[in-house]
């Protein structure tokens, strides 16, 4: 992991955004990686152009860093995922007000001591976060789209 994937970070959630949630789950590592319809390369692509475009590092937010390793997750980004986020750990209460996987990229670049750092997150429940310039939400039907691919650079980038 390079130092300039640690200055710039994309806490990256899987479904609604490089997964279209109308497309069916698995719950196994293997078949997500023989059925086409689940990691869709042209949304894959445009995450991958936001690392190229700006050296950031993927930080997977997803409920899926839960059931699967950061090794696998390289193996459809490129080797650029460079963590995953931590579980909140709130009690349902905590969950329900929201704004949770804000808390757990907040805690996330806290203890990897990276005060500085510019970050984004991509993801397809606005629950999860405040209203920010830094988060991008998808509709979970598209995923992730070349205007939020653009927007996301330029965030990173300015």
């Amino acid at each position: 992991m390079s130092d300039s994937q640690l200055e710039k970070l994309i806490f990256l959630d899987i479904d609604g955004v490089v997964h279209k949630l109308n497309s069916g789950t698995h719950m196994h590592w293997e078949q997500c990686m023989k059925d086409p319809t689940f990691f869709l390369p042209e949304l894959v692509a445009r995450v991958l152009a936001i690392v190229g475009a700006t050296g950031a590092g993927i930080v997977i937010s997803s409920a899926w860093r839960r059931d699967f390793r950061v090794d696998q997750f390289n193996e459809v980004f490129d080797g650029k995922v460079v963590g995953v986020n931590g579980h909140f750990g709130g009690d349902f209460k905590e969950y329900k007000k929201g704004q949770i996987r804000y808390k757990e990229c907040l805690t996330y670049i806290a203890s990897n001591k990276l005060p500085t750092a510019r970050w984004i997150a991509i993801d397809d429940q606005p629950k999860h976060y405040p209203g920010r310039n830094n988060i991008f939400i998808t509709d979970a039907s598209i995923g992730i789209t070349e205007a939020i691919q653009d927007d996301c650079i330029r965030y990173l980038n300015r």
